[in-house]
């Protein structure tokens, strides 16, 4: 933890990744999240890892803005072990 935020990490599983416009809008979406530090995509694994300020930002939160509209997100899991699937 550094300057006081309680930072935290979820690993999004999102089915259907396919293309470099579709990291560009997840991040570009990401970025309009107050909270939102860091997301790195990753195709080969199908998901997206976001580090957030826990303070300003819950994973249910993350889950309902990233997912993608014709994108299925699968799981999402945090550092605390939180693990929930996605509705």
């Amino acid at each position: 933890m550094t300057g006081g935020k309680e930072e935290a990490i979820a690993v999004l599983k999102i089915r259907g990744m396919s293309d470099s416009g579709w990291a560009l809008r997840l991040r570009r979406t990401a970025a309009k999240l107050d909270g939102v530090l860091r997301v790195d995509i990753n195709y080969i694994l199908d998901s997206a890892t976001v580090e957030y300020d826990a303070d300003k930002l819950t994973s249910a939160q993350l889950r309902k803005k990233l997912a993608p509209g014709n994108h299925t997100l699968i799981t999402c899991q945090t550092d605390s072990g939180e693990e929930s699937k996605a509705k």
